[in-house]
C-alpha cells in the first residue's frame, strides 16, 4: 500500500535562519527572523512563494516523500531577478506545522544557501 502524501497547501508563518556564502556582489549574509510562505500543493506538484522583505521568490518543482519526510528540489525565481536552484529537505508536516531545511545556489550572484525553518499555519487547527 502506498501512503498518502502530506498536504502542504497552506499560508505559514515561518521563523527561520538561512546563511548566503560566495555571493559575488553581496558578501556573506545571515538572513534571520519571520516571513511569510504560501503553499500550493497538488498531489506531487509544489509551489512555495516566500515573502521576504525585500521581495518574493518562487520555488516549484515536484515534491517527493519518504515516510513522512518530504523533499522539494527546482528551480527559483526572485522579484529582484535572481535565480538558481534550490533543495528543501527534511520537510514535515504536522497539521498547521511545518518544518525543514534548505540548500541552494544562485546562477546570477554566486551565492550559496543553507537553512532552516519552522512555521505555522494560523487557519488551520491543531488535530
Amino acid at each position: 500500500m502506498i501512503a498518502a502524501l502530506e498536504k502542504y497547501t497552506g499560508n505559514y508563518l515561518i521563523a527561520g535562519k538561512f546563511q548566503a556564502t560566495g555571493c559575488f556582489n553581496l558578501g556573506n549574509q545571515t538572513i534571520a527572523g519571520g516571513f511569510g510562505v504560501t503553499i500550493s500543493q497538488s498531489g506531487s506538484t509544489m509551489s512555495m512563494i516566500w515573502h521576504f522583505p525585500a521581495g518574493t521568490r518562487t520555488y516549484s518543482d515536484g515534491y517527493a516523500q519518504s515516510g513522512h519526510m518530504g523533499t522539494l528540489g527546482g528551480n527559483y525565481i526572485c522579484s529582484s531577478g535572481e535565480v538558481g536552484e534550490m533543495v528543501f529537505v527534511e520537510l514535515t508536516n504536522h497539521p498547521g506545522v511545518m518544518t525543514g531545511r534548505l540548500v541552494g545556489q544562485s546562477s546570477n550572484l554566486g551565492c550559496n544557501y543553507t537553512g532552516y525553518f519552522a512555521g505555522i499555519d494560523p487557519n488551520k487547527s491543531p488535530q
